[in-house]
């Protein structure tokens, strides 16, 4: 099967004044925001080539080659690597990397602006990481209309998409995903119109219509959704834009990974099908979890479940491994108090992420 790595191997050659980018570019550079860049590429409007980031990157003292956290494609690193060495991505002007994780204010956010060629800014948006502080706040995506991460989006692409008539691509994957439509939707005007497409890579929607978001009208055209047939995260809640479905080379939660998608030339390959059987039963399970949710109490909830999570100093879901039990029957007892959350959070944990982490149980939701 021909995937993103294959089509790297074979399109690498080919500029992007030959061949315009693409779906699978797209995707490309979902990921390519993936590792960490600080250093390396200017938080501000000072560029540095691809190619030169790259080496860098891999230069960088200490680097383990294991620093992406458990939930990260193990291909990322060698796709950034083939990236810095193509004709095709290697010329690309790099900038704006920002990346912030605030405890307080739940807020995880990172991003970075690609400048193509022909002068087309790609504003980049990271998918959630290995911190708890991540994860909680996309818990909160499902009770809120509005969470910290989307309103930092926003700013940075009023920021970077700058004041000329250039061309503006926006791209994420995973919630990354989520916050690509989010910032379309509600950029203003003189930025909307310059936007040629808004990527949402198997990220979630929105906890209501898009259609009654004001802004959407404008845009619905331009955004698309792109989801495995196995796609879980990216069935959450609802969906932008046009959705296509796609082909990918496993089931189950790790379809969430680009890297398993099927490739036929410069496009994801359609699933005529559409979703699986598997995908339709978790996402009417997780509709009909949140159909049941009070937000302001679902809000409490969560905020105090995860306080017990972290309260043993675990900032990450590497951590979590090494469980306080104290911190686990007091999880417990807040679990029995909610059925309805506990059957929500039962879903989105072990249907997003301990299929995906070996030896990672939350016994909480078992017990």
């Amino acid at each position: 099967m021909n995937n993103i790595i294959e089509y790297l191997k074979w399109r690498g050659d080919v500029k992007f004044e030959y061949s315009p980018i693409n779906e699978v570019d797209a995707a490309l550079f979902s990921m390519f925001v993936v590792p960490d860049l600080s250093g390396i590429v200017s938080s501000g409007k000072e560029t540095v080539t691809l190619s030169a980031a790259v080496s860098k990157y891999f230069q960088r003292p200490g680097r383990s080659g294991n620093e992406l956290g458990i939930l990260e494609p193990k291909n990322t690193i060698p796709m950034i690597e083939l990236m810095g060495s193509s004709n095709r991505f290697g010329e690309v002007k790099l900038c704006g990397y920002v990346i912030s994780i605030n405890e307080e204010k739940t807020e995880q956010f990172g991003a970075i602006t690609a400048i193509l060629p022909d002068g087309t800014r790609c504003i980049i948006y990271k998918p959630t990481d290995d911190t708890i502080v991540g994860w909680r706040e996309d818990c909160m995506l499902a009770v809120s209309d509005c969470v910290p991460a989307q309103n930092d989006a926003l700013n940075y692409l009023a920021e970077m998409a700058g004041d000329d008539a250039s061309p503006v691509i926006i791209i994420g994957q995973s919630k990354g995903g989520n916050l690509s439509a989010f910032a379309a939707i509600n950029a203003p005007y003189e930025i909307k119109k310059r936007i040629v497409r808004a990527y949402n890579i198997d990220g979630p929607g929105f906890n209501r219509n898009p259609e009654s978001i004001t802004g959407y009208d404008e845009i619905s055209d331009r955004l698309i959704t792109l989801r495995s047939q196995h796609s879980t995260i990216g069935t959450l809640m609802n969906e932008p834009g046009e959705i296509i479905t796609v082909i990918s080379s496993v089931s189950g939660p790790a379809a969430h990974d680009p890297f398993v998608w099927e490739v036929l030339g410069t496009e994801f390959v359609r699933d005529p099908k559409g979703q699986s059987p598997a995908s339709i039963k978790f996402e009417k399970a997780m509709d009909k979890a949140l159909e049941n949710m009070n937000k302001e109490e679902r809000i409490e909830f969560i905020n105090e479940l995860f306080n017990l999570l972290t309260s043993g100093g675990a900032e990450t879901l590497t951590d979590l491994k090494a469980f306080n039990p104290q911190v686990l029957v007091a999880a417990g007892k807040l679990m029995k108090e909610d059925s309805e959350l506990k059957d929500f959070l039962n879903t989105l944990f072990e249907g997003l992420i301990v299929p995906d982490i070996k030896g990672l149980k939350l016994p909480f939701l078992h017990n």
